[in-house]
């Protein structure tokens, strides 16, 4: 009988220690841990709701208070009823929201500094694509392609590897910003690429005499007619050291234009189709006049490194952003190329990207090499 009454008093203060509603509120200086990571943030105006996970160790139950809403919830998650959302956002566009959040750590409820959201009365395209697949390389054949709806949480596939013999799908990429243009590729048995343009399907294979192999990374044209694309040898490796578990690197790639109207491969010595100089992840500008891709020397100079080679270089490794201009007429590139972002001893540049209007140029940097994911 008393342990029975012990226990009866143990779930007591335990449910007792924090309720959904907030007292006793202290104001805190602790950093407020959330997941995804929205402190003082700018959103579109068409986003979908910015659930979140509040991360501090010992939480117990949240509370988010803005503009007279408010969400309680035990556990760690704060979870807005879309309706309620979208009505929130569409009142208070060109406005910054101050969202309170108090939580309950350890039986103590605690009232961390506010989030600021900017709504920007800018919208953003409502579908993204993606490629869904475990975070590891063991199971790579267990992919698809999907879309989602970023105005809510709809989504679909596109493609399942499943369907397609648990073959590898990837490099799914659209032009321009339009859904009339996109393609991915099929690696693996009877592989190739998938191409949509204007609500035509087919199968290519964009590769020639004159390539080392087939496609890998590309663009379109605003256009549509054309893609710049690389061709890589690509090996990956595995570090001895457990921090440093995956290397995957390019042992040869050239740039090359496929002119989808034509079906042909246009290639050039302007860049070079040699095994001195590698070079990947191109895209074209804005306005289609010009073409952006990552170039480096080989370390092993004219000859095509092995793998045992590049697993002792790769650190020497430095991708440098260069241009060079495209005729659009007759599909092929214009010298001079021209360095817009010099590599150094500890940076290497990859997957530059342009704005739709051509004022912005993004790139990812890493200290070394061509795959910093």
């Amino acid at each position: 009988m008393k342990k029975a009454k012990y226990i009866y008093g143990c779930l007591l203060m335990f449910i007792c220690s924090c309720t959904n509603t907030p007292h006793d509120i202290t104001k805190t200086n602790d950093t407020l841990e959330i997941y995804p990571e929205y402190h003082n943030i700018s959103m579109p105006c068409n986003i979908a709701p910015l659930n979140f996970l509040v991360r501090n160790e010992g939480v117990e139950a949240v509370q988010a208070t803005v503009e007279g809403i408010t969400l309680q919830n035990e556990g760690n998650k704060v979870q807005w009823d879309q309706t309620a959302w979208k009505q929130l956002v569409s009142k208070h566009v060109g406005d910054t929201l101050s969202v309170q959040i108090t939580a309950c750590i350890n039986g103590k409820w605690l009232q961390f500094d506010d989030l600021k959201w900017y709504i920007s009365p800018d919208s953003v395209d409502s579908y993204i694509t993606y490629r869904l697949i475990e975070p590891g390389y063991e199971i790579w054949h267990e992919v698809e392609i999907e879309e989602r709806c970023i105005e809510s949480f709809d989504t679909r596939t596109l493609a399942d590897g499943k369907q397609l013999g648990n073959r590898c799908m990837n490099c799914h990429t659209h032009g321009g910003n339009e859904g009339q243009y996109s393609y991915f590729y099929i690696r693996g048995d009877k592989d190739g690429t998938f191409v949509n343009r204007n609500n035509k399907f087919e199968k290519l294979a964009l590769n020639t005499p004159k390539t080392n192999g087939s496609t890998v990374y590309g663009d379109w044209h605003p256009t549509g007619r054309y893609g710049v694309f690389s061709t890589n040898l690509i090996i990956p490796a595995f570090h001895s050291d457990p921090a440093c578990r995956l290397e995957v690197y390019d042992t040869h790639s050239d740039l090359c234009i496929a002119d989808f109207e034509t079906q042909r491969m246009i290639t050039s010595p302007l860049v070079s189709q040699t095994d001195n100089i590698l070079e990947t992840f191109p895209t074209f500008s804005a306005d289609g006049k010009t073409i952006y891709y990552c170039s480096a020397p080989n370390p092993c100079g004219d000859t095509i490194p092995k793998a045992e080679d590049m697993q002792n270089l790769v650190k020497q490794i430095h991708y440098s952003l260069k241009r060079i201009g495209f005729n659009e007429t007759n599909g092929c590139f214009v010298g001079p190329i021209e360095t817009v972002v010099a590599a150094t001893d500890s940076s290497s540049i990859h997957f530059p990207r342009f704005s739709p209007d051509g004022q912005w140029l993004t790139y990812c940097e890493s200290n070394y090499g061509t795959f910093p994911i």
